[in-house]
């Protein structure tokens, strides 16, 4: 899935329903993820989405439909024309997933054993699968039937393969009651984005932030809606989006007052250049400071 990232403050585009999933805990580890630590009781309070979800993803096709000349015109336009950022000709995202595709299984995480009455007086034995949807967070996992899971043309293989994996597992693993996925990844890492989306049935408008989850790459951010969305993080997201870059011009100083790094100030928590990346900006600050390369 590749990712294209505007500077628009404001995207407005409709959206449809998408049914409720209700996520619960599990008790088994999945098989797909490496191994979690773990979790505090807390954590499962951040499996939630008692609320409708309205998915959102990006159109791949948007590199090719939308040209250099179009950037141009679009960046031209907002430079001069402020409000121009609020009303943008460029939708940046598709509607939602047909159901069907909403319904796809990315992996089963878990299973167990419950008793559900199907009818007055009469319980009976139903196996339930914890599952993650493709496109959806973990945010939006929950434990669901065979049966509930049909919608995915392929559930009865996936559902074949995790039960060949679980039994694999149990050769070498005695205790299996372990968070099925690592509680990170429903940790926010960052923000990356925002958008303003109205609700075709209510008209009501829906704000929406694309999320970088904790211990997770890029290409697995997903769209949240802003309840689900830790408020800090909103908030960091926002004083970056207001903070205006220095634009003066800083004049080069003479070739022979650079002097090398020995090593890398401290950066964001704590961290610190390696010693290839400070490799790389010395050679960057000599080329610069001797007129061989431009650096802006």
């Amino acid at each position: 899935m590749f990712f294209f990232f505007f500077s628009f403050r404001k995207i407005v585009i409709k959206i449809g329903k998408r049914k409720k999933r209700k996520p619960e805990s599990s008790e088994q580890e999945s098989d797909d993820d490496p191994l979690p630590r773990h979790a505090s009781k807390d954590d499962d309070s951040k499996r939630r989405s008692n609320r409708q979800v309205k998915r959102k993803k990006y159109a791949e096709e948007l590199e090719a439909r939308l040209s250099d000349e179009d950037v141009k015109v679009i960046v031209k336009a907002k430079k001069t024309n402020p409000a121009a950022s609020k009303e943008p000709a460029v939708q940046l995202f598709v509607e939602n997933p047909t159901e069907e595709d909403a319904a796809v299984v990315d992996k089963i995480m878990s299973s167990h054993i419950v008793k559900k009455e199907v009818s007055p007086g009469v319980m009976v034995e139903v196996e339930e699968f914890f599952v993650k949807y493709k496109n959806y967070s973990y945010l939006h996992c929950e434990w669901a039937t065979e049966q509930q899971l049909e919608k995915d043309k392929r559930i009865q293989q996936k559902i074949k393969r995790f039960k060949m994996k679980q039994a694999q597992r149990a050769l070498f693993f005695t205790d299996m009651d372990e968070e099925p996925f690592n509680p990170d990844y429903v940790e926010v890492d960052r923000v990356l984005e925002v958008s303003y989306c109205e609700d075709k049935d209510t008209g009501e408008e829906v704000v929406y932030y694309l999320v970088k989850w904790c211990s997770l790459p890029y290409e697995d951010s997903t769209w949240e809606l802003k309840d689900d969305v830790d408020q800090s993080k909103i908030e960091e997201f926002e004083r970056l989006q207001a903070a205006k870059p220095d634009s003066r011009r800083v004049e080069r100083p003479p070739a022979n007052l650079w002097k090398k790094r020995e090593q890398s100030r401290e950066y964001r928590n704590g961290n610190t250049l390696r010693d290839y990346q400070l490799e790389g900006v010395n050679w960057l600050l000599f080329n610069w400071y001797n007129r061989s390369v431009f650096i802006h």
